[in-house]
């Protein structure tokens, strides 16, 4: 079974809803593993990271795939905040030299 097929089927016998319920609930420890990271940046709390984040996007892969959405249009809509946001850094950069 390939990975699309392997998340295909979790979606078709854990159900819609509760996958993405499991989404949401793998966000909020991504969150509290990121914010443990800042009260406390050891080599523990790294892994953890590491974990949860394979964990988020495990699910958005999911997502994708409940949602119905195209995998293109995904990859456009970050090649567009990254445009932005490389312009606002630019934009920073300038203000600090004057």
């Amino acid at each position: 079974m390939n990975v699309n097929e392997i998340y295909k089927k979790a979606i078709e016998i854990y159900g819609e809803r509760e996958q993405s319920a499991m989404a949401m609930e793998e966000c909020g420890e991504l969150i509290r593993a990121v914010n443990k990271m800042h009260r406390d940046p050891n080599i523990k709390n790294r892994n953890e990271i590491i974990c949860e984040i394979a964990d988020v996007q495990i699910m958005i892969e999911q997502l994708i795939i409940l949602y119905d959405l195209n995998p293109v249009d995904i990859q456009r809509m970050i090649e567009a905040k990254t445009e932005r946001l490389e312009k606002r850094l630019e934009e920073h950069e300038q203000s600090s030299l004057h």
